[in-house]
């Protein structure tokens, strides 16, 4: 993963619906992203979660059907769609103290 270094450093960042496209390394992206924060900066992380897989009232053939695509996504696609609810943990390994969700 390329350094964000070049692009400089920032009072506040934001991340929206980025995540979901790194299942294998969505805690390094978020470190990497880390990094062009100011001291006393804000990162905000916005991002799904059970993407698509919680839909009240539709036939099972469609819901297996939500199911299988994303599956295949996780497998073949590097997609997160549990990624919402990690986006806490990711910051709080990273040593954040003000964390608000």
């Amino acid at each position: 993963m390329k350094p964000l270094n070049d692009l400089g450093t920032f009072d506040f960042v934001w991340v929206r619906f980025v995540l979901e496209y790194f299942l294998a390394e969505g805690p390094a992206v978020v470190e990497n992203i880390s990094r062009i924060v100011k001291p006393g900066g804000t990162l905000c992380l916005i991002d799904l979660d059970h993407n698509c897989l919680n839909h009240y009232g539709i036939p099972s053939r469609l819901e297996k059907t939500l199911f299988d695509i994303v599956t295949g996504l996780q497998e073949k696609a590097d997609f997160d769609p549990y990624v919402g609810r990690k986006l806490y943990s990711f910051l709080f390994d990273l040593g954040y103290l003000d964390i608000d969700v």
